[in-house]
């Protein structure tokens, strides 16, 4: 299926919760509505799920990677 992957997305931890992620992730976002695509991303960090989710992500999967503590959450996110 066609998507589009966001692989790499950081906001300076001083700077997190004013908007910045948001705003970074706008133009992909109103690409795959626009081409009526879906969007996929992977976290790590659990604070991110909400953030992720405000902007329409679902989790797919929670995981923790066999033999480590890494745990993780695979999400999805279908054009609006």
């Amino acid at each position: 299926m066609p998507h589009f992957y966001l692989s790499a997305l950081g906001v300076e931890p001083g700077r997190q919760g004013e908007g910045f992620g948001t705003a970074l992730m706008q133009p992909v976002l109103a690409r795959a509505d626009r081409d009526r695509t879906h969007a996929y991303l992977e976290t790590a960090t659990g604070r991110n799920v909400l953030l992720y989710e405000r902007q329409g992500f679902s989790v797919v999967e929670e995981l923790t990677l066999p033999g480590t503590d890494v745990h993780g959450w695979l999400m999805r996110r279908a054009p609006r």
